[in-house]
């Protein structure tokens, strides 16, 4: 499952990038929550460059629950390939 797979891949790097990745189940589901400083950041993975809607309202509830919350969607190869070699 490549999903997983990518999942794992950006989990590896966040916390290469010494952040403490963290899982959001809150109303919605969010793979990943990482904090810098006072300021969350809620990220979503997925594998298909099509994205799911859920996806993307996933991470705009987040947005919601957590006022002044930034997210980021890493979909597709290529999107979640350049963030890695991009570092940010």
């Amino acid at each position: 499952d490549f999903g997983r797979k990518a999942e794992n891949a950006v989990a590896i790097e966040l916390v290469r990038r010494r952040y403490e990745p963290q899982y959001h189940k809150e109303g919605a589901d969010v793979d990943f929550v990482i904090k810098e400083g006072l300021k969350l950041t809620g990220i979503n993975v997925c594998w298909e460059k099509k994205t799911p809607a859920r996806e993307k309202e996933n991470l705009d509830e987040f947005a919601k629950l957590r006022k002044g919350a930034q997210t980021k969607l890493l979909a597709g190869k290529n999107e979640i390939s350049e963030w890695m070699e991009n570092k940010g």
